[in-house]
């Protein structure tokens, strides 16, 4: 998965949960925690 899209399901997913940790955005996504934290 590309970057891009990537970071539009991330914010799809702060837009639809609101407030979350990055570790869950993390284990949502596939990626790093620490990734959550560069985007």
């Amino acid at each position: 998965m590309q970057r891009a899209d990537r970071l539009m399901q991330l914010v799809m997913l702060l837009r639809a949960r609101g407030a979350t940790t990055a570790a869950a955005l993390a284990d949502d996504l596939g990626i790093s925690v620490r990734t959550v934290y560069r985007y």
